[in-house]
């Protein structure tokens, strides 16, 4: 997930930080060096990103992504930050949405 000011600036952050999470099938596992990643990122954009990595702003999107995974049967999922400010993202998640989960019966939210 990219969390930032503004869910514009999340999906900048998230193409910036991680544009390999747009790299389809094994090509993100077979690629030698960094110089070829940036030679296949050349061509991603934000929409695609945004289409692996969760750029809403919303906690409420985030509990329902949460609760989606729980629902389909994980016992466990890791929330991953993208960007350098961690705290924004841990703010967000003690505020808003582990109590959400916590007050859920998903099998993740006793994390």
């Amino acid at each position: 997930m990219a969390v930032a000011d503004s869910e514009a600036a999340a999906r900048r952050l998230a193409l910036r930080t991680w544009p390999n999470s747009a790299l389809g099938g094994e090509l993100a596992q077979i690629l030698p060096l960094p110089a070829h990643f940036e030679q296949v990122t050349d061509h991603v954009t934000e929409d695609m990103v945004a289409e692996a990595i969760l750029c809403e702003q919303d906690p409420a999107v985030h509990v329902e992504r949460l609760t989606e995974y729980a629902d389909a049967g994980f016992a466990r999922v890791t929330v991953q930050q993208v960007g350098v400010d961690q705290a924004r993202f841990l703010e967000m998640y003690e505020r808003s949405v582990l109590p959400e989960l916590a007050g859920s019966a998903a099998p993740a939210a006793r994390a």
